[in-house]
């Protein structure tokens, strides 16, 4: 019976580590290139850049630095995918639900232009349940991280909208980097972590230890109970603040004094605070300490350099660093249901807003906005514009229940 045991444990043992007795390796396909630059989209402030799997068609995938694991959302219906072995699987994240179910493969290939990365890990959702691609106006099929920053020195112009993938090897510093500022970064299981003083109000200043999220679009968010000084907001309604891993993140949003970037300072910076239990699956992923994350809203304002390697961030402002930091001020979210149709529908109308003093409802259907008919928009267009700026006036147009009906409303 011993031997029998000992037999079964083995081969227990070799199919657990049979994901990874295949050597990962990313490369140029080109071994002489040292970078290739590419240009992506930025919609919802997330980067989208173009990835093939396995073979397929290229894909659209959310580049996001606060992820370990590369995910497969949504497998478009005229792409063809084989996959060499799958097994079911969770994974954690933020958000209040179970951990989420996913069907784990290996030795997948990726393709990024020139790039090639062999015998990668990827996990595939049984479905799409965070709806990206009509949260975002277009299809989006997955979501890529740490295998892009943990093997290249990446370089992000969000002006340009330009993402340069340097190979570390070669990379060398030049004379306009001396302009830039150099932020430590500390890299946790693939992740990237800050320590930065957060001015809460004029009494309170804290150094907050921060994941770098580039999948993230808000500016902060603070987790209430990592320091006593980070207290979930009695006032104010609580909101629908994104998707996690594990399902929808409730919380409260307000305004810290200032965060400070090295010589930067960020004054008025929003702040989201998300209901503690949208926390409860994240932390054994996480560094000793973390207090929040950085999002997409703060990166936007400055040109950034990942460099892992060396266990740093450069940054240099650009033009977008002085505006304001605006929250969505109508109290709308918007979906666009049918990719290929210029169809818009509200799916969310937070409860109080200008949008929902003026009537507007879930499930109504967007005809025109300030007498412009909504084909002329993109949904990124529309996030936009209920971003812009407080007094603003909007007029707009709906069809509920086969009715148009007429809705205004100043953002606030």
């Amino acid at each position: 019976m011993k031997n029998t045991k000992l037999f079964l444990v083995t081969i227990l043992a070799i199919i657990f580590c049979s994901h990874n007795l295949f050597a990962q390796e990313v490369r140029f396909i080109n071994k002489e290139r040292k970078s290739q630059t590419f240009k992506f989209e930025f919609i919802s402030n997330m980067i989208i850049i173009s990835v093939s799997v396995n073979g397929s068609k290229v894909m659209n995938f959310i580049l996001d630095s606060g992820l370990r694991q590369t995910i497969l959302t949504k497998i478009p219906e005229n792409n063809t995918i084989a996959f060499n072995y799958t097994e079911k699987t969770t994974i954690k994240g933020l958000g209040k639900d179970k951990d989420l179910t996913v069907w784990h493969t290996n030795k997948n290939k990726f393709k990024i232009g020139d790039i090639v990365c062999d015998n990668q890990n990827l996990f595939v959702l049984e479905e799409d349940r965070f709806n990206l691609s009509s949260q975002m106006g277009i299809e989006i099929n997955g979501i890529i991280g740490s295998l892009i920053f943990e093997n290249f020195i990446v370089e992000i112009d969000y002006i340009k909208q330009e993402i340069t993938f340097h190979n570390p090897k070669s990379f060398k510093y030049k004379k306009r980097h001396e302009r830039w500022i150099a932020i430590p970064l500390s890299i946790y299981k693939t992740k990237p972590y800050v320590s930065l003083p957060v001015c809460i109000n004029s009494d309170t200043t804290i150094i907050a230890k921060l994941l770098i999220d580039s999948g993230a679009s808000d500016a902060l968010w603070l987790f209430p109970g990592t320091n006593d000084s980070i207290i979930y907001p009695q006032s104010g309604t609580e909101l629908f603040l994104g998707q996690g891993l594990n399902g929808d993140i409730f919380g409260k949003q307000s305004k810290v004094e200032s965060l400070t970037i090295g010589k930067y300072i960020l004054e008025k910076t929003n702040v989201s605070y998300p209901d503690t239990s949208a926390l409860h699956n994240s932390f054994s992923n996480d560094i000793t300490g973390r207090n929040g994350s950085i999002g997409s809203e703060i990166l936007r304002r400055f040109d950034v350099i990942f460099d892992y390697n060396n266990k740093k961030m450069l940054l240099k402002k650009n033009s977008s660093f002085s505006n304001a930091f605006n929250y969505n001020l109508s109290g709308l979210d918007i979906e666009k249901p049918y990719l290929d149709l210029p169809i818009f529908m509200v799916f969310q109308v937070q409860e109080g807003s200008p949008a929902d003093l003026a009537g507007l409802k879930i499930g109504d259907q967007l005809l025109s906005i300030n007498g412009m008919n909504i084909v002329n928009y993109s949904l990124n267009d529309i996030i936009l514009m209920m971003r812009s700026k407080e007094g603003r006036k909007i007029k707009m147009k709906v069809m509920r229940d086969g009715k148009k009906i007429k809705a205004k409303f100043r953002l606030k």
